[in-house]
């Protein structure tokens, strides 16, 4: 029941939208499930009562509010809206006519045009439903007279909607000038942010060069070693390390603001995922080997597809295969596995490294979060992979999470859409 009122709820919610447009979506799902289901109640108790005029009324505007749940599940928001209020406005009209005349229900028509700031923003079309649902206001005395005139009075509820008018297009004007401030904001960070991966591409591009010289010369000192001490040696190894600990945090760097900056298109294309995922783990065989690490597949077929970028997956199960890799102590399992289940491909790569602690478990997707677990045999971490494999993946519509227990390996796992 949960799932299905979920469901319901978020009808027509889409990912592409501004969060404020979804929240409008929810909302109005909400409201008019809201009253759908007191429609229901009416329904059954005049069933009861056998009043079938009254019955099948209610039904007719109960079923119309399942068109406004179907027009937001299709994307047709303001369709969807502008039924929503004209649905309201119907059923309070008959009810006061025709149903239940002379008992104040016109008031309705006042508290819901009060809803109109909560789903609409363009105020023309506020400004047009309020004026509306004003003269519907009267429209049930004027030609019905559902009243006796010395009952009924034209002069307050004018001094009402005109006071509450004002006040609503003060909120209206606030909201503007408000919606105004947020988008110079946003245009201003934008520009900031642009600005700063420009900096940090320009930066990294230039100390690339001198790494690539320091190993360079360090390589021409190793062919011309013999004349060396033990302990030179073992610095220069060290400096080489460094070097290439530098290196490869730059590309790293370079890798994340190209994300980040959107500075590279993207289009998913349907693609085998086991073919790139053996591409891997072939690539990897003699950095494991070299540990004792075997790699053990478990595939539900070798032709399972996804919707992938071919450059993006392979560089997901690189960054994911060469931590398990090097997390892992020698002499030990890494298990990798794929199946498709439901409309999702489901890849799991499991170690048996010392898994990760529920505080690292909080920051394991950050930039440059350096975790308690340390690399087995001495090989280089720059605390910046996972982030871009975070990127990486959700740049191709998937998810990525991480299951462990402290002490007992790591498990990650990559969901992507089927193709």
């Amino acid at each position: 029941m949960k799932e299905v009122f979920s469901k319901i709820i978020n009808a027509g919610v889409d990912s592409e939208l501004p969060n404020k447009e979804n929240r409008r979506v929810r909302m109005l799902n909400l409201f008019t499930l809201a009253l759908f289901t007191l429609l229901i109640v009416y329904v059954i108790s005049n069933l009861f009562l056998k009043r079938y005029d009254v019955l099948l009324l209610e039904t007719g505007f109960a079923v119309i509010t399942l068109i406004v749940i179907f027009f937001n599940s299709k994307g047709k928001y303001r369709w969807a809206k502008f039924s929503f209020f004209y649905l309201i406005n119907g059923f309070v009209f008959v009810f006061t006519v025709f149903i239940f005349p002379g008992r104040m229900l016109e008031y309705i028509y006042f508290l819901n045009a009060q809803l109109l700031l909560i789903f609409f923003s363009r105020p023309l079309i506020i400004y047009l439903f309020y004026i509306g649902n004003m003269l519907l206001f009267y429209l049930p005395q004027v030609v019905f007279q559902v009243y006796p005139p010395e009952v009924f009075s034209y002069t307050n509820p004018i001094i009402l909607f005109v006071t509450f008018f004002v006040v609503m297009n003060y909120f209206i004007i606030e909201q503007e000038k408000y919606e105004r401030h947020i988008s110079l904001q946003n245009a201003r960070l934008i520009k900031l942010n642009e600005e700063k991966n420009q900096l940090i591409g320009i930066a990294a591009h230039d100390l690339k060069s001198p790494l690539k010289r320091i190993e360079g010369l360090i390589s021409l000192i190793n062919m011309s070693s013999d004349n060396l001490t033990e302990e030179q040696k073992g610095l220069i190894k060290k400096i080489s390390l460094v070097s290439k600990e530098q290196n490869e945090l730059i590309l790293e760097i370079l890798d994340l603001n190209k994300i980040e900056s959107q500075s590279t298109s993207i289009e998913l294309k349907k693609g085998n995922v086991i073919k790139v995922l053996e591409e891997v783990i072939e690539s990897y065989y003699l950095i494991a080997d070299n540990k004792n690490i075997r790699m053990v597949t478990r595939y539900d077929s070798h032709d399972i597809y996804a919707k992938i970028e071919r450059y993006y997956l392979r560089q997901v199960f690189e960054n994911i295969l060469s931590n398990a890799i090097k997390f892992s102590p020698p002499d030990t399992i890494v298990e990798i596995a794929a199946q498709k289940t439901g409309k999702k491909v489901v890849i799991s790569i499991k170690d048996q490294g010392p898994g990760i602690t529920a505080e690292d478990m909080k920051k394991l997707f950050g930039k440059f979060q350096k975790l308690s677990a340390q690399p087995t045999g001495g090989e280089i971490s720059t605390g910046l992979g996972l982030a871009i494999t975070k990127k990486y993946v959700e740049a191709m519509n998937g998810s990525i999470r991480c299951e462990s227990e402290y002490g007992h390996g790591a498990k990650f796992i990559v969901e992507f859409n089927r193709s």
